[in-house]
């Protein structure tokens, strides 16, 4: 039981993380495809990480 718990620790801890700036910036270029027009983008969105 205990080898199963380090080994489930150590597959947690090597995955590669995806951070909250990365899937907000993906989720921008993505978002930003759907617009026909090149408009100029004039909101901003703040976002605060207590952790």
């Amino acid at each position: 039981m205990e080898l199963l718990i380090k080994l489930i620790t150590f597959l947690l801890f090597s995955m590669p993380a995806i951070t909250s700036s990365q899937y907000l910036g993906n989720n921008l270029l993505t978002s930003r495809k759907i617009f026909l027009k090149q408009e100029e983008i004039s909101s901003y969105a703040v976002v605060f990480d207590a952790g």
